[in-house]
């Protein structure tokens, strides 16, 4: 299902499919039944607006930045991909409706021409002619709705400088901290942080993973901070063109500068003028990742102690998250305080990387991991599964540091499957067992036991004949 604000977890592709599917019969639920869903469904309310803040038009199309499994670059139209608008505004808000026809008329499709989302099935007819807010003046989305669209379920923010109505001039950022409950394809994994703007298209080296919020602060002008202090990662990106920049975004802790996001350090539209520069800069013990996205010159950056001034701008850190010197107005803070994030005040940021690939494992690691796997197995009654697992570990070569430890594991899990035939009467299997093991671990402290336990058990059989 969606998020708390209308995110798909599976991602846009596969959340617009659904919106098609669902937007109808909330509107048939309001016309017929008179059940109103969006009014107080904060989901509902964002199914069509949330595409206000997420699509950007630059280089002569629609892009997003769209992530999972079906990842694609553009919002596309036609097709299974057409009647958001046509559909949408059937159940919109009416203080929203003036600002999604603004961006449908300056964003979507800009110019004289219209198709009024008519550009797929022949049912968005239908719903084009039934919904379109012909009679409503339109309004520019900045006047209307939030720069700033977080969905805390889905542990997604997509934050925006502004509407412009003009192509290459927005800027767009998204972080998916991946807030855990959801896993369709790895959605609710986290992932790199992505930036579109200024006819640019970047990743950002950085990111979150499965990632809990600790502190969220937006401003009025898209600017925004937020921290999962749990896991040492911190992310600003700052709107206010104070550093003489259009955008700064700005990450430090384990998932800053991680080397599977690897990001050049100069990216330059030439048709646009339009540069994204990333540096890596310390400032105290703590290193900086920044990258800034402008139209010319990257305004130079300047340590001042533990703090880094960027034009006019200072960027730094208090031990809950990053702090920008020029920030503006907003809604409060989000910072929910309590046990579980304020133990981690003010630790040092850790040197290790989130996403870095670890050592591989030592073969006592390996075979740890392999026991673990065979407790489970034997936990069920599945020992053949138990000792194919064993069985796999020892015949491979680079483990042979361990193989006293893991033959030992074998044997002991061979007496443990004895005992538990034993234990519920199945003799025959148990003396077939117990003749397996004889055979197989000749010379080992164990045979003697097997040995013994064998005699006993034939002595029993032989009692019984008499």
């Amino acid at each position: 299902g969606h998020g708390t604000r209308g995110y798909y977890p599976e991602g846009h592709h596969t959340g617009r499919m659904t919106a098609h599917m669902i937007v109808p019969a909330f509107q048939a639920l309001r016309l017929v039944e008179g059940e109103d869903w969006t009014r107080h469904s904060p989901p509902v309310q964002h199914l069509l607006t949330k595409w206000l803040v997420e699509v950007v038009r630059q280089n002569g199309r629609l892009e997003t930045l769209m992530r999972d499994r079906y990842a694609s670059d553009g919002f596309q139209r036609g097709g299974m991909h057409s009647r958001d608008f046509a559909q949408g505004f059937g159940i919109a808000l009416p203080e929203h409706r003036p600002a999604q026809k603004w961006f449908f008329n300056h964003v979507i499709q800009p110019g004289p021409d219209k198709d009024y989302d008519i550009v797929g099935y022949p049912q968005g007819a239908v719903y084009a002619l039934a919904n379109w807010p012909l009679g409503v003046a339109e309004r520019n989305p900045a006047e209307v709705i939030s720069r700033v669209y977080w969905d805390p379920l889905c542990g997604y923010v997509a934050t925006r400088n502004g509407w412009s109505g003009e192509e290459n001039t927005d800027i767009l950022v998204t972080a998916h901290k991946g807030a855990g409950r959801y896993g369709a394809y790895g959605a609710g994994q986290g992932g790199q942080t992505m930036v579109l703007g200024l006819g640019l298209r970047t990743g950002f080296p950085g990111g979150f993973h499965r990632s809990s919020t600790s502190y969220f602060r937006q401003a009025d002008d898209g600017s925004v901070l937020l921290s999962s202090i749990v896991i040492q990662t911190h992310l600003a990106v700052d709107y206010s063109r104070a550093s003489g920049a259009d955008a700064v975004i700005a990450m430090i802790g384990q998932g800053a500068g991680v080397d599977r996001w690897p990001v050049p350090e100069v990216q330059r539209n030439e048709r646009t003028g339009a540069t994204a520069v990333t540096r890596k800069v310390r400032a105290g013990d703590i290193d900086y990742h920044i990258m800034t996205l402008q139209r010319g010159e990257a305004p130079a950056l300047a340590v001042d102690g533990e703090r880094i001034r960027i034009g006019g701008q200072t960027l730094g850190y208090n031990g809950k998250h990053l702090t920008l010197d020029v920030f503006g107005e907003g809604p409060p803070a989000y910072d929910p305080g309590g046990e579980r994030y304020e133990s981690f005040v003010g630790r040092p940021i850790p040197e290790t990387k989130l996403f870095e690939t670890p050592p591989p494992p030592t073969p006592a690691e390996r075979l740890e991991s392999v026991q673990g796997v065979m407790a489970r197995h034997v936990e069920r009654g599945r020992y053949d599964r138990a000792r194919a697992a064993i069985m796999a570990f020892i015949e491979d070569s680079e483990m042979a540091m361990v193989q006293v430890q893991a033959r030992q594991a074998l044997r002991t899990l061979d007496f443990d499957e004895i005992r538990h035939l034993l234990e519920r009467e199945q003799m025959a299997r148990a003396r077939e067992a117990l003749e397996l093991f004889i055979g197989t671990h000749h010379g080992t402290p164990e045979q003697a036991e097997a040995e013994k336990m064998l005699h006993e058990l034939d002595l029993d059989a032989m009692l019984e004949g008499f």
